[in-house]
């Protein structure tokens, strides 16, 4: 647009085409060289930047004790003009310049359960899982019975699915991950709490309630 009063004539951009505009014809020297842009990122195009590799030696000329030790730069390798240019060989910890081989791979101690401890909580369990079945089955067949009624069925079929829900938290135990990897792991860990924490209370509750009403019955 013009400037009506002085006639001056502006030139206005937007910020793609400023951008673009910066990105394509802007170069300078700088301290490491030429600096140029790349169009579609912006940054500075790698060719025309400089770099070093850098290898810190141990300096055999310092003088400061037994105890004592100073390390020095030596420059090995420049990239410059898009090329690398090496200047000397690298020097490892050994003092030479020769690849120190590979380090051995890491063997990791996942601690797993051993077999035989597997198999005692897993026969363990279906003991404890086939055992509450059976008196609860045997508290419903037999409600009638005055040994029954005066233990009250309801709650003894509550100490029965607490002690069942925990008999089936050992399973949790007996997963690692050897048998289903990281994610079954988490989510037995996860799994462990929940039903201990259920039975527990389950069991606990049915037989505090029961003490409780047999303590309000003697005392009404």
């Amino acid at each position: 647009g013009k400037n009506g009063a002085v006639g001056t004539t502006y030139i206005y951009l937007d910020g793609a085409e400023h951008f673009k505009s910066m990105a394509t014809n802007v170069t300078f020297r700088g301290a490491t060289g030429s600096v140029a842009f790349d169009p579609s990122t912006g940054s500075r195009e790698a060719t025309s930047a400089t770099f070093e590799v850098v290898n810190f030696v141990e300096d055999t000329d310092f003088e400061g004790g037994p105890s004592a030790t100073r390390f020095r730069a030596v420059q090995t390798d420049i990239f410059q003009n898009g090329e690398w240019t090496s200047l000397q060989p690298v020097t490892f910890n050994d003092g030479t310049s020769d690849i120190p081989p590979y380090l051995p791979d890491v063997t990791v101690e996942h601690n797993l359960y051993a077999k035989a401890l597997q198999i005692v909580a897993l026969v363990l369990c279906g003991l404890i899982l086939i055992l509450s079945i059976a008196f609860s089955t045997w508290t419903h067949v037999n409600r009638k019975k005055r040994v029954c009624k005066a233990s009250q069925p309801l709650f003894l079929h509550i100490i029965c699915a607490g002690t069942f829900i925990l008999g089936i938290s050992i399973l949790p135990l007996c997963i690692d991950g050897e048998v289903t990897g990281t994610y079954g792991s988490d989510a037995a860990c996860m799994a462990f709490p929940w039903l201990v924490c259920i039975g527990v209370s389950a069991t606990f509750s049915a037989i505090y309630s029961k003490t409780h009403r047999i303590n309000l019955v003697f005392n009404a």
